[in-house]
């Protein structure tokens, strides 16, 4: 793996510095799991419709 730097946020600063190995694979697995829920959340808004997914949403975000 060539360096790789990642920028995150840690007691409320933000912080940046080289990627170590175990975090590229944490990156790895949420990138794979998001894209699976971008999936879900797209047939979501085919059965139940967008306005009713955009209000769960934002009942969540709450």
């Amino acid at each position: 793996m060539s360096e790789s730097w990642l920028m995150w946020v840690e007691g409320g600063k933000v912080h940046m510095g080289p990627m170590k190995q175990e975090a590229y694979e944490e990156y790895k697995r949420k990138a794979v799991r998001r894209c699976d829920l971008i999936r879900l959340l797209w047939r979501l808004c085919d059965v139940a419709g967008e306005d009713k997914v955009e209000e769960k949403l934002n009942e969540l975000l709450r």
